[in-house]
C-alpha cells in the first residue's frame, strides 16, 4: 500500500503519492505510478489509490481510467459518476476470483479524488474518498467532503491516506500551516514530497513506503494547465508524461498514460536527478552546480504536450 499526501485551498491542490509496490513484505517494483488527473468540462481532478495495485492480468490503474471513460458514456456528473465507480469495484472484488480470494489485508483499496467545479465563480472545491477498508470483503463506499458555501477564502483541505499514514499524520498540522500562510503550490509540492521520504525512513512504515514519487498540481483557475510528474532519487534517463482521463462533454472520453520522454542520443544525459543544494556538485555528474545545471529553472524542459489533450504534464525537477 502506498501513502497519499494532499493539500487544497482555493487555488490549487497538490497530491503526492510514492511509486513503491511490496508483497509479503518485499519490495516488487519502486516505479509504478498510482495517480491520473481527471477532467471534464466543469471540474477537474487529482486521482491516486493507495492498496492492492495488481494481481495477474489486473491493474488498477488502467481498471479506474477505463471504468470511468465506461460510466462516463452514461452520466458525465461527476458525483454519480463517482458512486458508480464504487459499486463497479464492489462488483469486481466480489466477483473476480483471484481479487476476491485475497487475505483482507491484501485486498483493501483506497482511491482519493481531490479537485474543483470550475463552472462556479469561485472555483468550489470537493474531495472523495473511495474505500472498503471498513470491511475488504464488503461494499465499497464512498464519502465526499465539500467546501461550504459561506466558507471563507482561507479554507483548507488536506488528505493522509494510506500505507504510513501512522506516521505522516503528524505532518497534517505543518501541512495546514503552510497553506494558511500562502505557500505558493511548488513550494508545497516540495514539502509534502519531504515528507512522504521521511515517512519511508519511519520503522512504521515497514518499508512500505518508497521514495521515488509521483505528483499531481491542479489550479481551480481552468486557464492554467495540469502540472504531473515525478520526483526521484537516482539519475533518470527518461521520464515519464503524467497520466490523464478526459470525459468529453457528451460522455466517453480518452485516456493518456504510459508516455515515457527518452533521450536517445548516443551519449544520453540523464532528464531527472535527485534534489541536491544549490551549490553542490549536480548528481547528472556535468561538474556544475545544481543552481546552473538541473536545478535552474531555466534548463528545466517541460514533458511535450500531445495535440487536443487538455494540460501540460510540466515535469518536477526536484
Amino acid at each position: 500500500m502506498t501513502l497519499i499526501l494532499a493539500a487544497m485551498n482555493k487555488d490549487f491542490v497538490v497530491q503526492v503519492t510514492d511509486r513503491r509496490l511490496t508483497a509479503d513484505g518485499l519490495v516488487v517494483d519502486d516505479e509504478h505510478e498510482k495517480c491520473f488527473s481527471l477532467v471534464f468540462s466543469n471540474f477537474r481532478f487529482s486521482v491516486a489509490f493507495a492498496g492492492l495495485a495488481t494481481i495477474g492480468s489486473h491493474a488498477t490503474k488502467t481498471w479506474l481510467m477505463t471504468t470511468l471513460i465506461n460510466l462516463a458514456k452514461e452520466n458525465t456528473d461527476p458525483v454519480q459518476m463517482l458512486d458508480g465507480l464504487a459499486t463497479e469495484l464492489t462488483k469486481l472484488f466480489t466477483t473476480t476470483i483471484p481479487i476476491k480470494i485475497l487475505a483482507p489485508d491484501r485486498k483493501a483499496l483506497i482511491i482519493s479524488i481531490i479537485g474543483y467545479n470550475i463552472s462556479i465563480d469561485p472555483p468550489k472545491g470537493l474531495a472523495a474518498e473511495i474505500s472498503n477498508l471498513d470491511d475488504p470483503h464488503g461494499p465499497f463506499g464512498t464519502r465526499y467532503s465539500g467546501v461550504a458555501d459561506n466558507a471563507p477564502d482561507d479554507w483548507t483541505w488536506v488528505g493522509v491516506m494510506g500505507s504510513g499514514g501512522p506516521a505522516a499524520v503528524r505532518f497534517e498540522h505543518r501541512i495546514r500551516k503552510g497553506l494558511k500562510a500562502g505557500m505558493p503550490a511548488a513550494g508545497m509540492r516540495a514539502m509534502l514530497e519531504g515528507m512522504v521520504r521521511k515517512v519511508a525512513d519511519d520503522p512504521k512504515s515497514a518499508g512500505t513506503v518508497g521514495k521515488q514519487l509521483d505528483s499531481i498540481l491542479l489550479y481551480s483557475d481552468p486557464v492554467r494547465p495540469i502540472e504531473g510528474g515525478g520526483s526521484t532519487m537516482v539519475n533518470q534517463f527518461s521520464v515519464r508524461m503524467p497520466s490523464m482521463v478526459s470525459i468529453h462533454p457528451g460522455g466517453g472520453g480518452i485516456a493518456m498514460t504510459d508516455f515515457t520522454v527518452e533521450d536517445v542520443s548516443d551519449e544520453p544525459a540523464p532528464m531527472a536527478v535527485p534534489k541536491v543544494h544549490r551549490n553542490a556538485p549536480c548528481p547528472c555528474g556535468d561538474g556544475k552546480q545544481y543552481k546552473n545545471c538541473h536545478g535552474s529553472k531555466l534548463l528545466q524542459r517541460p514533458s511535450p504536450i500531445l495535440p487536443g489533450l487538455p494540460g501540460n504534464g510540466q515535469l518536477s525537477r526536484s
